[in-house]
């Protein structure tokens, strides 16, 4: 996964076994008619997993947000794709550990805390993988806790550091923003179907309340780096943003074991303590870059769920687009006029992609994303602006991090290296998106070799032997030999209100959307 969030459903067969497809046409409805628990929208598709985004698999399975995200260390002033480096550590801000049932808050004169939320140490028995059989490798464990001092006061978060116990099985780690509805049943550390299939951020039908869970936050990938947010951004949390506490689904995707132990039934992984999770920078009231003096950023996620590639081919093009989104992403691009961020009338209004977390899995060999405007004078045209494009796609690693925009990075002997070259002057250009615009996908992959990368051997899986699932077709999903096409991007100005009776977040209904896109892209339906 994108982002890295997965809903799958529990089969008769004992465990989840696949991510479920994206809804039909005639499910891209509303929710229900907005109530005293006011619609919380993703906003940035995922909001945005995802951008989730990760995970959604084919026929009969759920969804998933997230594939993995490269992470540039250091988003404030890039001075070139290849030139990136860490800010330095804060010194001086506390350090705290969440432990059920609740974090305790930092010291009162503390005006910022490095806040590690992690599993506490969680056996990884059948609880987590629940499955047998094709999917014995795939595991799910959520955790929630209330956000330091969000219950009084609007945090800032400015980064985001992924801890992992097992970095070769966790796949992927995705982080929910949440109100405070989300103790009742997704309090702790929680399993099964309520916490891969995303229960905490989906409604159980039209007319439901809006679930707790609105909007992805952050998502890490296999091998991404630590995302730090650009100086004068963060993602806002706390008083009047219905975001109060933090919910994180790990996914697990444990290596293949040899052969003849996976002939045997049933099998599992052997069983670890896990203290898998996040490290967040937040900041507070009186902090140089707290929420007053920060502008908040929101995700928006892309991904097509019903992918379907054909296997041992050197190169298969897939490609889609989504948008635009005029309607759920209407209170940002509101901000975005009255911030005024240029003078160009062009794009007054228009909301600024920051950064982008391109996933796909180890069969991925080129990512290219970009804006498609439509046209009023030239009967109807469309003109295309790639922001993103990653030659040499390398799989779980580096690539998996999020990338500053726009970033065009080309092979090695290339002569196009004109990106390159503009993104290390010290003038990098922003990239405007307006209501009217769309965002196109395209993925191209080397389908030979079926598990290439899946469990870290390149082409083969754990015995050596060529994977048997380049003898099929290679379908979108979350396990072994599947693949994902996605993104989670950062933007901003990302506008949230906070509903008076709960706290919950509101935002346009997702689902105001045209079907198309809720059918093409289950991530949209959340953020």
């Amino acid at each position: 996964g994108l982002a890295g969030a997965m809903a799958t459903r529990v089969d008769a067969g004992g465990g989840f076994e696949r991510v479920l497809p994206a809804r039909s046409a005639a499910d891209a409805r509303p929710r229900g008619k907005p109530s005293s628990w006011a619609w919380t929208v993703p906003a940035v598709g995922l909001g945005i997993l995802f951008l989730c985004l990760e995970v959604l698999v084919h026929e009969e399975v759920t969804s998933f947000l997230a594939s993995r995200f490269r992470t540039r260390r250091d988003l404030v002033d890039v001075g070139g794709v290849d030139e990136v480096t860490r800010p330095p550590a804060a010194t001086s801000a506390p350090t705290e550990r969440s432990e059920p049932p609740a974090a305790s808050s930092p010291p009162a004169e503390a005006t910022a805390l490095d806040w590690s939320m992690l599993l506490p140490d969680v056996e990884t028995d059948a609880r987590v993988f629940a499955s047998r059989g094709a999917h014995a490798t795939l595991g799910f464990a959520c955790y929630s806790s209330p956000i330091p001092r969000a219950d009084k006061q609007r945090v800032a978060i400015t980064r985001f550091e992924p801890v992992t116990t097992r970095q070769d099985s966790v796949h992927h780690i995705t982080v929910f923003g949440c109100d405070a509805r989300v103790r009742e049943e997704h309090g702790g550390v929680t399993f099964g179907p309520e916490c891969a299939a995303w229960k905490f951020a989906r409604a159980s039908d039209k007319n439901a309340a809006s679930p707790p869970c609105r909007v992805i936050v952050y998502a890490y990938d296999k091998g991404a780096d630590a995302f730090e947010a650009p100086t004068d951004l963060a993602v806002h949390v706390g008083q009047g943003t219905g975001i109060t506490h933090i919910l994180f689904q790990v996914h697990y995707l444990a290596p293949l074991p040899e052969v003849s132990r996976r002939e045997k039934e049933p099998w599992r992984p052997e069983p670890w303590r896990d203290a898998s999770g996040v490290r967040f920078s937040l900041r507070f009231a009186g902090d140089v870059r707290d929420a007053s003096r920060t502008t908040p950023m929101g995700i928006l996620a892309t991904m097509h769920t019903r992918m379907s590639l054909p296997a041992n081919e050197k190169s298969v093009r897939f490609e889609y687009k989504v948008g635009p989104f005029s309607k759920r992403m209407a209170p940002d691009f509101a901000a975005a006029g009255e911030v005024g961020e240029t003078d160009d009338q062009a794009t007054r209004g228009a909301v600024t992609l920051v950064a982008a977390h391109m996933h796909g899995h180890g069969m991925l060999r080129r990512y290219e994303f970009g804006l498609v405007h439509p046209s009023a004078t030239q009967g109807g045209l469309e003109t295309r602006e790639p922001i993103g494009v990653l030659e040499g796609y390398a799989g779980y690693g580096a690539d998996q991090s999020f990338f500053s925009l726009p970033v065009r990075r080309m092979e090695k002997g290339s002569s196009d290296d004109k990106w390159n070259v503009a993104n290390r002057t010290a003038s990098v250009r922003r990239v405007f998106m307006r209501p009217e615009d769309s965002i196109y996908v395209r993925c191209t992959f080397d389908t030979r070799g079926g598990l290439r990368g899946g469990d870290g051997v390149n082409g083969t899986n754990a015995t050596g032997a060529a994977s048997a699932a380049a003898t099929r077709s290679v379908a979108y999903g979350v396990g072994h030999g599947e693949e994902m096409c996605g993104q989670l991007v950062y933007y901003y100005p990302f506008a949230a209100n906070e509903e008076a009776v709960w706290g919950a977040m509101t935002r346009p209904e997702p689902r105001d959307d045209d079907a198309a896109n809720v059918r093409d892209n289950e991530l949209l339906t959340f953020f």
